[in-house]
């Protein structure tokens, strides 16, 4: 049986069978015949320029010894990696994405991992997040149920890494049935429909969260299965009901008027800057409606399974979304030729949509794997900055704050933190 020390220190409970198998064909100098027996054949030592100098000339030294005779070999600096790496406390480099909501699947980028030993820790605060799988240079967790500012710490062997600030998002409020895009008014009032079962009536269709609290309160009653929500830029609100097939609207004193009907399944809302209102019938048609309350048909798309969900770029062209009952699932651009086109296509079950203020597509989904709110550039290039479950809607406040909805409860990322 070997045992390997560096100096006075045993590297028995740092080096695995993994390890110890092949030393010889990365040493940078002849190893006499005589020495060759003793070194196992698969153990690469080398240290980085910038941890060398932390290796006091006291362990430049590697005993190897066995049974029959110990031999003490000159081991300069560069033969360290993964002895240092063993013993020396890891180091988070990164997260991504940089922002998570609790139960959010996210990659530490890491430093000094030893995989084969296992034994890997990863804190939020003081709470345990489950690590799915690690590399050397990775720990993908899922993201256990804490919320704010969060220090996020990597162990391993009883060493830490240093404390990794991280921003996970605030629940605002709960016992919600959202399945679209909430909505934010001129002044910071959030409004939300409790969309209820099929042809279920509930208590109240709509709650509002008024501007810096996060408590809700009853906004509209009647309306059943509310579905899209929209607030308008003089205030007005308007909601659809996917199971009447109407769009109603209501001012700030809760009086209500429908504005049209018979839209099929109506679900997602948009508005444009000359006041034309867009809403998409599940079922496969895209209506606008003019100011007046005339409704014609902009186009028709595939239809979708649950809801389409809409939103319109600076340059007023439509975007729309819908799952499918297909894996992946296409983001749909109408510009005024009326046609849809494929924008994108790769999410998995896409909903809630919105630009922000540098113009990108923002998105609720999936995408290779990963759950939450992805960016997509006009060059089609996709970045993941929220990690979370599945989420069915986003709005920006006017602040800047991300809220964020999925099927029971809105949550919120302050202005600087996304």
């Amino acid at each position: 049986m070997k045992k390997w020390k560096i100096g006075e220190t045993s590297l028995s409970p740092f080096i695995t069978p993994s390890l110890s198998r092949s030393i010889p064909h990365s040493l940078n100098r002849p190893i006499p015949p005589s020495l060759r027996p003793s070194i196992p054949q698969s153990l690469h030592l080398s240290v980085p320029p910038s941890l060398s100098p932390s290796i006091p000339q006291s362990l430049h030294q590697l005993q190897i010894s066995n049974r029959r005779s110990p031999t003490i070999l000159p081991c300069p600096p560069l033969w360290f990696t993964c002895i240092v790496a063993a013993m020396a406390a890891p180091e988070i480099k990164q997260t991504q994405p940089k922002v998570v909501l609790a139960g959010g699947l996210m990659e530490l980028v890491a430093a000094r991992l030893d995989v084969a030993a296992g034994d890997i820790e990863v804190k939020f605060n003081s709470q345990a997040a489950l690590v799915v799988g690690a590399s050397s240079r990775m720990a993908l967790i899922r993201v256990p149920d804490v919320q704010g500012e969060c220090t996020l710490t990597l162990s391993q062997r009883r060493k830490s890494s240093a404390p990794f600030r991280i921003y996970v998002g605030e629940t605002l409020v709960a016992d919600l049935n959202p399945v679209s895009n909430p909505a934010v008014d001129s002044h910071g009032n959030i409004f939300v429909a409790f969309s209820g079962a099929r042809g279920a009536a509930v208590p109240f269709s709509v709650y509002r969260i008024p501007a810096g609290s996060g408590q809700k309160e009853p906004f509209l009653a009647d309306i059943v299965n509310a579905t899209g929500i929209l607030a308008a830029p003089d205030g007005t609100i308007y909601i659809s009901s996917r199971h009447t097939g109407t769009v109603y609207k209501s001012d700030a004193q809760k009086n209500v008027e429908k504005v049209a009907e018979n839209l099929g399944i109506a679900t997602g809302l948009a508005m444009d800057q000359s006041g034309n209102l867009y809403v998409g019938d599940r079922g496969g048609f895209i209506h606008k409606i003019d100011p007046a309350g005339k409704d014609e048909v902009l186009c028709e798309i595939e239809p979708s399974v649950s809801a389409f969900h809409l939103a319109l770029r600076q340059d007023g062209r439509l975007f729309v979304t819908g799952p499918t009952l297909a894996t992946q699932d296409n983001i749909y651009e109408i510009g005024p030729d009326r046609q849809p086109k494929i924008f994108f296509h790769g999410f998995g079950r896409p909903q809630g949509i919105a630009f922000d203020s540098a113009n990108r597509l923002l998105v609720t989904g999936s995408y290779q794997g990963r759950r939450g709110v992805f960016a997509v550039s006009d060059d089609k290039k996709v970045e993941q900055f929220v990690a979370s479950p599945m989420l069915v809607g986003l709005v920006i406040a006017p602040k800047g704050d991300l809220i964020l909805a999925d099927s029971t409860s809105l949550y919120r990322i302050p202005a600087g933190r996304w």
